[in-house]
């Protein structure tokens, strides 16, 4: 059992606590959800106590400024600071959790708040809780972590696969942000066991805490429910989202058996938004199971919360049903036990934990069709009492309350000056192998970098990777012999490529880097720091990104490019392990071998470091740029590799397999591709747009906002009819394929005119165009030359 969040007798006077909610979901701008309201009532109790709270909101680029500047307004009004959390430019090419934990940190490690609470769903926290696990940041600030409703939960409770691959990064996000953050506060046992039992790792200090009943929901009880007498149900109301974990299906199934049963009179009345069930939209799925009732139902899809409330508590005889398969600490039932409103709700997940355990066995039910519809039965007979909570509400709020103020005064006791964040306790020798790339210039600026290191207990391996240019690299290395860097002979091969065998090297880490990238002056420093903190065998970190050939400067940056660390499955798709600037404990190395040859560089890094990840070395990144990564296009590094690149890459997930399964990777990389090219071939078409309306749109409150595009495609296709899915489906097929061809016209000749041929036969041309005209245009079109991406 885990215990309530501790509360410290004390004395003496207790200021107010700086806090900071960070959430993507907060009541207002999210139309609903239960982190949203949970966050939102922790929001406005703090504040109410005189608390300074402030709400970043991490979904703010998909609203737009009028919107924004409106709730800001409201917070203001309600003694919140709302801040809308800005983008940082030019760090695209990644998945969405992993951008809005970045731009989290940025913001976050500028300011100063006691306590930061993120929501674990989507991540976001990862960047903030790693950099205080590695000593970088918040030093002064507990780094509060809330347990709700993980992606892989909400997957297994919905009985569904993943909407897109984005979902392997969350999943290591949230499990990360679990297992580093300072403080893991759970509303229920059941979910803190629940990842547990998944593999979780879990801080010492995890607590469970109800959230806190809506304001809204007390005062529906003084105002409405002051009578105390059961009265029978006469209207049945499933309460809550219409999908498949909240029960749908079993409530339609309990309904089935009750159906033909000899009772007074009732309907059905089903209250929530609507959702997927049994693979289509709620909607249609309970109008098909109604066919055959004999009793009146309606659907209510369009109320709010607190409208949802006030409906069920405006007659008596209105029971609510919430038969879920599993769920957390769900809101629904928080809000009938504040409002007094009978219920009937399922014994599974952390229901049971909220409810008095005298009234459980009268209000709860095994999630069986059968328990149900007796349960109904006897609601529709004799009522239902409203249930009484386990849990006092004014006590449950002011613990929360009083934690906040404990945690303030702990800061005051700390010490007022911030640790250096590039200190360390010792200075190990650090070998840097450097990697000349026949570039005498930008070679000089490197080693400009280098010795402007404030860490200073170097030496430096520099690779002639091009024999007979001993008289160019003489004139940058005239200083090697008077600090005690060294010139690997013409003889050996790259170093960066990992073949200097780490026997040459004499520091207790190693440093691989390219002659074409630049250090940030703290770089080494902050290497050291946290392989010395935290005892990891593989560092690397975010880069900064530029272009051209002269020196890095802040204002050319042209965006930054974050990785993950240590996430092992992604790695099988992705490089998100890191890149060019590599550090290594030298004992590490020694077990790891040399770097793979004759391979493009990104595919050597990633290949040796999904080495190092499956022979368990601990690997973690720094999640500040340390290094400028000079690239040559404005495409970023992450330049798609041809398909035998990204093969060679997964050498070692190949060898980790038993031999009946070396393929798997080679499978799954395969199938990864596949969807990527049905996401491109969408490119910029009308389509597209489509797909952006379906992703930013929050106010529908079917989920879509969580998803990417091409998820939101995919949700917007199955709520259709089954005919009009099939016939836009069709339409969309052929204009995928139509406008992907045009984009991809072969050079003027035999092969361009059957390639537009085929277009015509099939009808494209004129359908989605103009006829002949479109076609005879693109015969004549002169070919486009493909941009080349050079190599560093």
């Amino acid at each position: 059992m885990f215990l309530n969040l501790p509360i410290e007798p004390s004395g003496r006077e207790r200021r107010a606590a700086r806090v900071c909610i960070a959430t993507y979901e907060i009541l207002g701008p999210s139309a609903s959800g239960g982190i949203g309201t949970a966050y939102y009532s922790l929001a406005t109790t703090l504040a109410a106590a005189h608390h300074q709270v402030t709400i970043l909101y991490l979904w703010a680029a998909r609203s737009d400024e009028s919107e924004m500047r409106y709730w800001e307004s409201h917070f203001r009004t309600l003694g919140i600071a709302f801040v809308p959390l800005p983008p940082s430019p030019g760090t695209l090419g990644v998945p969405n959790p992993m951008l809005t934990a970045f731009d989290a940190h940025a913001w976050l490690r500028k300011r100063q708040f006691d306590v930061v609470h993120f929501p674990e769903l989507h991540g976001h926290g990862y960047y903030c809780v790693l950099a205080k696990h590695q000593g970088l940041d918040f030093s002064h600030t507990v780094l509060c972590i809330g347990t709700h409703s993980p992606i892989s939960w909400i997957r297994e409770q919905n009985r569904e696969a993943p909407y897109n691959p984005e979902e392997l990064e969350m999943d290591f996000m949230e499990r990360q942000c679990v297992a580093l953050a300072d403080v893991v506060v759970s509303p229920s046992q059941y979910m803190l066991g629940w990842m547990q039992n998944q593999g979780w790792l879990l801080p010492a200090a995890c607590y469970v805490q109800q959230n806190i009943a809506p304001t809204e929901s007390r005062t529906v009880a003084t105002l409405v429910r002051s009578r105390s007498e059961v009265q029978r149900a006469a209207e049945l109301v499933f309460f809550g989202r219409l999908e498949t974990f909240k029960g749908i299906g079993l409530f339609c199934d309990a309904l089935d058996l009750i159906k033909g049963a000899n009772l007074p009179t009732f309907s059905v009345i089903f209250l929530g938004r609507n959702g997927r069930v049994a693979g289509r939209d709620a909607v249609s799925y309970i109008r098909a199971r109604a066919e055959h009732w004999g009793f009146p139902y309606q659907i209510v899809t369009d109320r709010g919360r607190e409208a949802a409330l006030q409906f069920l508590s405006e007659d008596a005889r209105r029971i609510a049903i919430i038969p879920s398969f599993e769920d957390n600490l769900p809101n629904t039932v928080i809000e009938c036990l504040a409002g007094r409103i009978p219920f009937l709700a399922s014994r599974v997940g952390g229901i049971p934990e909220l409810i008095a355990h005298s009234d459980l066995e009268q209000v709860t039910f095994l999630p069986d069709a059968s328990q149900l519809a007796d349960h109904l039965a006897r609601a529709i007979r004799d009522g239902v009492p409203a249930a009484r909570p386990a849990v006092d509400a004014d006590e449950n709020r002011q613990r929360w309350i009083n934690w906040h103020a404990a945690l303030a005064s702990h800061c005051d006791d700390m010490q007022p000056t911030k640790e250096n964040v590039f200190s360390a306790p010792a200075t190990p020798l650090v070998t840097v192998c450097l990697n000349y790339r026949n570039d005498c210039e930008l070679l000089r600026q490197s080693l400009g970098s280098l010795r402007r290191q404030t860490y200073t207990n170097l030496e430096v391996l520099l690779s002639n990777y091009k024999a007979g240019a001993e008289a160019e690299l003489k004139r940058l290395t005239h200083d090697f012999e008077s600090k005690g860097w060294r010139l690997i002979s013409e003889a050996e091969p790259d170093c960066s490529s990992g073949q200097t065998h780490p026997a040459d090297t004499r520091g207790e880490y190693v440093l691989f880097m390219e002659g074409s990238d630049y250090l940030k002056p703290d770089a080494v420093a902050a290497f050291v720091k946290v392989a010395s903190r935290t005892g990891a065998d593989v560092l690397t970190c975010f880069l900064a990104l530029f272009t051209g050939g002269q020196e890095p400067a802040e204002e050319t940056c042209l965006g930054y490019c974050p990785f993950l660390g240590n996430a092992v499955l992604s790695g099988v798709f992705r490089n998100h392990f890191g890149l060019g600037v590599i550090f290594v404990r030298r004992e590490a190395l020694l077990r790891l071998g040399s770097f793979p040859v004759n391979a493009r560089r990104d595919c050597a890094d990633w290949q040796f470091l999904g080495r190092a990840a499956l022979m368990h070395c601990r690997m973690e990144v720094i999640p500040i740029p340390l290094a400028w990564y000079r690239i040559w296009n404005e495409s970023g590094p992450h330049v798609p590799l041809d398909y035998l690149d990204q093969l060679q890459a997964l050498t070692p997930y190949a060898q980790a397999m038993p031999p009946a399964l070396r393929d798997l990777p080679k499978a799954a990389l395969t199938m990864r591709l596949l969807y990527q090219r049905m996401c491109e071939r969408l490119g910029d078409n009308p389509a597209r747009t489509i797909l952006q309306r379906l992703a930013v749109n929050r106010k529908s409150g079917n989920q879509v906002s969580v998803l990417a595009d091409e998820g939101a495609l995919l949700l917007a296709v199955k709520q259709m009819p089954t005919r009009a899915r099939k016939k836009i489906a069709s339409v969309l097929d052929g204009w995928l394929e139509y406008s992907s061809a045009r984009s991809q016209l072969p050079p003027p000749g035999f092969q361009r005119i059957s390639h537009i041929a085929r277009q015509l036969v099939r009808g494209h041309y004129h359908r989605y165009a103009h006829g002949f005209g479109s076609a005879f245009r693109d015969l004549r079109k002169p070919s486009q030359p493909r941009q080349e991406r050079g190599e560093n």
